[in-house]
């Protein structure tokens, strides 16, 4: 696994913004999900930014940054898949924390059938 911060719960769930051109109609679930481009990696460290819920809001974490919609994960399914979170308080206020890990094809395909939209910010 890699870097990962166990003071995090398993049971926490993290919010991650998520660009209207990054939400797909999948037909194999039937309903709409992030595309695995809302995963994907940040830059050239691989890491992808996240917020922990129960440091923040959803409001808060949507007003940050000029995505239209809120999908979440709890960090349990990240980890069962290899990832890992940290916190990053250095950038992106409070609660802001990084996905770690290599995140592929099949990584990335998993975390999208598992997150879920946040009320009030799910695509219509």
């Amino acid at each position: 696994m890699e870097l990962d911060d166990a003071s995090i719960s398993d049971d926490e769930v993290v919010l991650r913004r998520v660009a209207e051109n990054f939400v797909t109609d999948d037909q194999n679930i039937h309903r709409l999900r992030p595309s695995t481009q809302a995963f994907k990696q940040d830059g050239p460290d691989g890491l992808v930014s996240v917020y922990l819920i129960s440091e923040t809001d959803p409001a808060t974490v949507a007003d940050e940054g000029p995505e239209k919609y809120l999908a979440s994960i709890r960090v349990g399914v990240l980890r069962e898949l290899g990832l890992g979170v940290v916190r990053d308080l250095s950038s992106g206020g409070l609660g802001h924390c990084v996905i770690t890990g290599r995140k592929t094809k099949g990584r990335l395909n998993q975390i999208v059938r598992k997150a879920e939209w946040v009320n009030g910010y799910e695509p219509e």
